[in-house]
Protein backbone atom coordinates (compact mmCIF):
# COMPACT_ATOMS: atom_id res chain seq x y z
CA UNK A 1 0.00 0.00 0.00
CA UNK A 2 1.23 3.30 -1.13
CA UNK A 3 1.88 5.31 1.66
CA UNK A 4 -0.01 8.52 1.91
CA UNK A 5 1.38 11.98 1.49
CA UNK A 6 2.05 14.88 4.35
CA UNK A 7 1.97 18.29 2.83
CA UNK A 8 4.03 20.47 5.50
CA UNK A 9 4.80 24.21 5.69
CA UNK A 10 6.53 26.11 8.08
CA UNK A 11 9.21 22.81 8.46
CA UNK A 12 12.00 25.35 9.49
CA UNK A 13 10.15 26.53 12.09
CA UNK A 14 10.29 25.39 16.33
CA UNK A 15 6.71 23.44 15.50
CA UNK A 16 6.67 22.76 12.00
CA UNK A 17 10.13 20.97 11.83
CA UNK A 18 9.20 18.83 15.46
CA UNK A 19 6.12 17.86 13.67
CA UNK A 20 8.75 16.70 10.66
CA UNK A 21 10.50 14.69 12.64
CA UNK A 22 7.38 13.05 14.79
CA UNK A 23 5.57 11.90 10.91
CA UNK A 24 8.68 10.53 9.66
CA UNK A 25 9.26 8.73 13.03
CA UNK A 26 6.23 6.73 12.24
CA UNK A 27 7.65 5.39 8.87
CA UNK A 28 4.18 5.47 7.22
CA UNK A 29 3.97 8.71 5.45
CA UNK A 30 5.64 10.64 2.86
CA UNK A 31 6.63 14.44 3.25
CA UNK A 32 6.38 17.07 0.91
CA UNK A 33 7.73 20.22 2.51
CA UNK A 34 7.62 23.78 1.12
CA UNK A 35 9.83 26.40 1.76
CA UNK A 36 11.08 29.88 0.86
CA UNK A 37 14.13 29.62 -1.29
CA UNK A 38 16.78 31.34 0.58
CA UNK A 39 20.12 30.37 1.83
CA UNK A 40 19.22 28.73 5.17
CA UNK A 41 16.35 26.30 3.74
CA UNK A 42 18.57 25.46 1.00
CA UNK A 43 21.19 24.24 3.77
CA UNK A 44 17.64 22.75 5.40
CA UNK A 45 17.20 21.20 2.06
CA UNK A 46 20.50 19.50 2.28
CA UNK A 47 19.94 18.27 5.48
CA UNK A 48 16.63 16.91 4.78
CA UNK A 49 17.34 14.86 2.33
CA UNK A 50 20.62 13.64 3.80
CA UNK A 51 18.13 11.98 6.87
CA UNK A 52 15.23 11.27 5.16
CA UNK A 53 16.27 10.43 1.60
CA UNK A 54 13.46 10.11 -0.78
CA UNK A 55 10.76 10.21 2.19
CA UNK A 56 11.03 13.64 2.25
CA UNK A 57 10.30 16.34 -0.80
CA UNK A 58 11.17 19.86 -0.23
CA UNK A 59 9.81 21.74 -2.97
CA UNK A 60 10.87 25.89 -2.97
CA UNK A 61 8.17 28.18 -2.88
CA UNK A 62 5.66 30.45 -0.44
CA UNK A 63 2.26 30.33 0.52
CA UNK A 64 1.53 33.81 -0.43
CA UNK A 65 2.08 32.56 -4.18
CA UNK A 66 -1.51 30.93 -4.83
CA UNK A 67 0.22 29.09 -7.39
CA UNK A 68 3.01 26.99 -4.95
CA UNK A 69 0.14 25.88 -3.24
CA UNK A 70 -2.04 24.48 -5.96
CA UNK A 71 1.14 22.24 -6.95
CA UNK A 72 1.88 21.19 -3.91
CA UNK A 73 -1.67 20.74 -2.19
CA UNK A 74 -2.98 18.86 -5.36
CA UNK A 75 -0.15 15.83 -4.52
CA UNK A 76 -0.77 16.06 -0.89
CA UNK A 77 -3.51 13.76 1.32
CA UNK A 78 -3.08 15.54 4.32
CA UNK A 79 -2.42 19.74 4.68
CA UNK A 80 -0.51 20.56 7.76
CA UNK A 81 0.36 24.39 8.28
CA UNK A 82 2.79 25.28 10.33
CA UNK A 83 3.26 28.60 8.78
CA UNK A 84 3.34 31.41 10.56
CA UNK A 85 4.93 34.82 11.28
CA UNK A 86 5.25 35.51 14.86
CA UNK A 87 6.08 38.06 17.33
CA UNK A 88 7.83 39.68 17.09
CA UNK A 89 9.02 39.73 13.47
CA UNK A 90 5.06 40.37 12.78
CA UNK A 91 4.88 43.88 15.25
CA UNK A 92 8.12 45.16 13.06
CA UNK A 93 6.87 43.42 9.63
CA UNK A 94 3.04 43.37 9.74
CA UNK A 95 3.11 43.49 5.59
CA UNK A 96 4.70 39.75 5.91
CA UNK A 97 2.36 38.61 9.15
CA UNK A 98 -0.51 39.54 6.51
CA UNK A 99 0.97 37.52 3.69
CA UNK A 100 2.02 34.03 5.88
CA UNK A 101 -0.95 34.61 8.76
CA UNK A 102 -3.97 35.17 6.45
CA UNK A 103 -3.46 35.38 2.71
CA UNK A 104 -0.94 32.19 2.89
CA UNK A 105 -3.82 30.29 4.64
CA UNK A 106 -6.71 31.79 2.16
CA UNK A 107 -4.47 30.33 -0.42
CA UNK A 108 -4.16 26.68 1.02
CA UNK A 109 -7.75 27.23 1.67
CA UNK A 110 -8.73 27.42 -1.94
CA UNK A 111 -5.77 25.45 -3.41
CA UNK A 112 -8.06 22.61 -1.34
CA UNK A 113 -11.24 23.47 -2.65
CA UNK A 114 -9.93 23.79 -6.13
CA UNK A 115 -8.05 20.11 -6.39
CA UNK A 116 -10.28 17.06 -7.80
CA UNK A 117 -10.63 15.03 -4.51
CA UNK A 118 -11.14 18.10 -2.49
CA UNK A 119 -13.07 15.88 -0.13
CA UNK A 120 -10.50 13.41 0.54
CA UNK A 121 -7.89 15.95 1.56
CA UNK A 122 -7.60 16.88 5.33
CA UNK A 123 -6.43 19.96 6.58
CA UNK A 124 -4.95 20.53 10.08
CA UNK A 125 -4.64 24.76 10.48
CA UNK A 126 -2.55 26.01 13.32
CA UNK A 127 -4.48 29.26 14.86
CA UNK A 128 -3.20 30.47 18.45
CA UNK A 129 -4.47 31.30 21.77
CA UNK A 130 -3.52 35.29 20.77
CA UNK A 131 -7.15 34.78 19.08
CA UNK A 132 -8.54 34.96 22.56
CA UNK A 133 -6.64 38.58 23.95
CA UNK A 134 -5.35 38.94 27.25
CA UNK A 135 -7.28 36.94 29.63
CA UNK A 136 -7.23 37.84 33.54
CA UNK A 137 -8.85 35.91 36.28
CA UNK A 138 -11.55 34.83 36.64
CA UNK A 139 -11.93 34.80 32.49
CA UNK A 140 -8.32 33.44 31.98
CA UNK A 141 -9.47 30.13 30.64
CA UNK A 142 -10.28 30.07 26.98
CA UNK A 143 -12.63 27.78 25.24
CA UNK A 144 -13.75 27.07 21.87
CA UNK A 145 -16.95 29.54 21.28
CA UNK A 146 -15.70 32.39 23.44
CA UNK A 147 -15.08 35.81 21.42
CA UNK A 148 -12.24 36.18 19.80
CA UNK A 149 -10.69 39.57 20.85
CA UNK A 150 -7.13 40.41 19.58
CA UNK A 151 -5.52 42.27 22.60
CA UNK A 152 -4.40 46.19 21.53
CA UNK A 153 -1.80 46.14 18.56
CA UNK A 154 -1.27 42.41 18.26
CA UNK A 155 -1.42 42.74 14.53
CA UNK A 156 -0.46 39.19 14.94
CA UNK A 157 -3.62 37.66 16.34
CA UNK A 158 -5.76 39.62 13.96
CA UNK A 159 -4.09 37.63 11.37
CA UNK A 160 -4.65 34.37 12.59
CA UNK A 161 -8.79 35.42 13.37
CA UNK A 162 -8.50 35.92 9.73
CA UNK A 163 -6.64 32.97 8.55
CA UNK A 164 -8.74 30.72 10.81
CA UNK A 165 -12.31 32.36 9.95
CA UNK A 166 -10.99 31.12 5.93
CA UNK A 167 -11.11 27.96 7.30
CA UNK A 168 -14.34 27.97 9.46
CA UNK A 169 -16.32 29.47 6.39
CA UNK A 170 -14.08 27.54 3.83
CA UNK A 171 -16.18 24.10 1.66
CA UNK A 172 -13.22 21.53 3.04
CA UNK A 173 -14.75 18.65 4.23
CA UNK A 174 -12.28 17.65 6.93
CA UNK A 175 -10.72 20.42 8.57
CA UNK A 176 -9.28 21.33 12.22
CA UNK A 177 -7.99 24.77 13.66
CA UNK A 178 -5.31 23.69 16.79
CA UNK A 179 -5.21 27.30 18.77
CA UNK A 180 -1.84 26.68 19.68
CA UNK A 181 -0.32 27.96 23.31
CA UNK A 182 3.43 29.68 23.21
CA UNK A 183 6.04 27.19 22.08
CA UNK A 184 9.03 26.54 24.06
CA UNK A 185 11.76 25.48 22.42
CA UNK A 186 15.84 25.39 22.50
CA UNK A 187 17.13 28.72 23.09
CA UNK A 188 13.49 30.52 23.33
CA UNK A 189 14.66 33.37 26.26
CA UNK A 190 18.04 34.30 24.22
CA UNK A 191 15.91 34.54 20.72
CA UNK A 192 14.07 37.49 22.12
CA UNK A 193 16.35 38.89 24.57
CA UNK A 194 17.05 41.64 21.59
CA UNK A 195 13.49 42.64 21.19
CA UNK A 196 11.88 42.90 24.87
CA UNK A 197 8.94 41.29 24.19
CA UNK A 198 9.49 38.65 26.88
CA UNK A 199 8.92 42.11 29.47
CA UNK A 200 5.08 42.70 28.19
CA UNK A 201 4.29 40.12 29.73
CA UNK A 202 1.41 41.12 33.12
CA UNK A 203 2.48 40.30 36.17
CA UNK A 204 -1.08 39.19 36.85
CA UNK A 205 -1.36 37.14 33.77
CA UNK A 206 -1.47 32.95 33.22
CA UNK A 207 0.74 31.75 30.94
CA UNK A 208 0.17 28.63 29.19
CA UNK A 209 3.13 26.83 27.28
CA UNK A 210 3.47 23.21 24.83
CA UNK A 211 7.35 22.27 23.72
CA UNK A 212 7.54 21.93 20.72
CA UNK A 213 8.61 18.55 20.98
CA UNK A 214 4.86 17.52 22.30
CA UNK A 215 3.91 20.05 19.45
CA UNK A 216 5.03 17.46 16.95
CA UNK A 217 3.76 14.83 18.34
CA UNK A 218 0.28 16.33 18.68
CA UNK A 219 0.52 16.52 14.78
CA UNK A 220 1.80 12.95 13.99
CA UNK A 221 -0.55 11.48 16.60
CA UNK A 222 -3.51 13.32 15.10
CA UNK A 223 -2.94 12.05 11.43
CA UNK A 224 -1.70 8.64 12.25
CA UNK A 225 -4.52 8.29 14.08
CA UNK A 226 -7.11 9.73 11.50
CA UNK A 227 -5.28 7.23 9.02
CA UNK A 228 -6.24 4.63 10.87
CA UNK A 229 -9.59 5.25 11.21
CA UNK A 230 -9.29 5.95 14.92
CA UNK A 231 -10.59 9.06 15.37
CA UNK A 232 -14.45 10.00 15.66
CA UNK A 233 -16.23 11.73 12.54
CA UNK A 234 -16.80 14.57 14.53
Amino acid sequence: MAKQTVLLTGASGSMGSEALKSVMETGKFKALVLLRKKPSNEKLKKELEQRYGDGVEVVFGDISNPGDCVKVVERSDYIINCAAIIPPASDHNPQAAEKANYLGVKNLVQAIEASKDADEKKFVNIGSIAEYGNRFFPAHWGRVGDPLVSSPYDFYAVTKIKGERCVVESGIKHWVSLRQSGILYDDVLFNNMNDGLMFHTCWNTFIEWATARDSGRLIRNLILLDSQGKLPSS
